[in-house]
């Protein structure tokens, strides 16, 4: 398959192709770190989250309370930062910075939409959590293509 330029092919496909296969990944790295940054200060937010009657983290309450949770983001914005601007590409640097962040990513946006069924009863969650599955996608995103250039 012939290795396409953004700049040496017009139709969208290839466009597409391009941006999804061969860009760097440096906003989407960026954009990961900031939303661990921002997730972790709004757990350590001042008054408490995790209360029984916010359906939301109801699951991720039972796994750990939120300053521990604010903890784990806040130290996947610090090596996610680090990552950035060392451009450390090791395989201790991967597991620090893609794997744990796709694995926060996943575990508290899993927690959050399966907080939302219960035995017999169905609620709809939240429409705001579709920034957390767009985080969650990129932080995957991430892992696979850091994994395909090895």
């Amino acid at each position: 398959m012939a290795r396409y330029t953004y700049n040496s092919c017009d139709s969208w496909r290839c466009r597409l192709q391009h941006i999804v296969m061969r860009s760097d990944l440096l906003t989407t790295r960026f954009t990961i770190a900031v939303s661990s940054l921002v997730f972790s200060v709004l757990l350590w937010w001042p008054g408490t989250l995790f209360v029984p009657t916010r359906t939301t983290y109801r699951l991720m309450s039972q796994v750990m309370d939120e300053n521990t949770w604010g903890a784990l983001f806040f130290l996947h914005f610090i090596v996610a930062s680090y990552s950035l601007l060392s451009n450390r590409r090791c395989l201790a640097m991967f597991f620090a910075d893609a794997m744990l962040g796709a694995v926060l990513w996943t575990f508290a946006t899993v927690m959050c939409f399966a907080s939302h069924w219960q035995v017999g009863v169905t609620y709809a969650p939240p429409a705001a959590m579709s920034a957390e599955v767009g985080v969650l996608l990129a932080s995957w995103w991430y892992v696979i293509r850091w994994l395909g250039r090895r």
